[in-house]
């Protein structure tokens, strides 16, 4: 086995430092860089879950809205909502 030479793994190092620092300066920055390339996915990424998240929202309110258009349904769900009132309380007091 040969003796390593320090000079030459110096000049390997250096050389393998400036290809990385040149691969930075050419890929990090600008409109199409890989930190602004990243951003747009995690951008993107947030964008999709919110959407989601509010599909999820549009149909239950959809399935509410169903729901509510049965009167028994909202009556009740007023009863609820209101409290629990007896039926007679419903009258006016001239029909009492």
């Amino acid at each position: 086995m040969k003796p390593r030479n320090p000079t030459r793994t110096r000049r390997l190092r250096l050389a393998a430092l400036a290809f990385v620092a040149l691969v930075l300066a050419l890929f990090l920055p600008g409109p199409n860089g890989v930190v602004r390339v990243l951003g747009r996915h995690f951008r993107a990424a947030r964008l999709a879950r919110e959407n989601r998240r509010l599909e999820r929202e549009v149909d239950s309110l959809k399935a509410t809205a169903k729901d509510l258009a049965d009167p028994k349904t909202a009556t009740g769900l007023a009863r609820e909502l209101l409290g629990s009132a007896a039926p007679d309380s419903t009258k006016p007091d001239s029909a009492r």
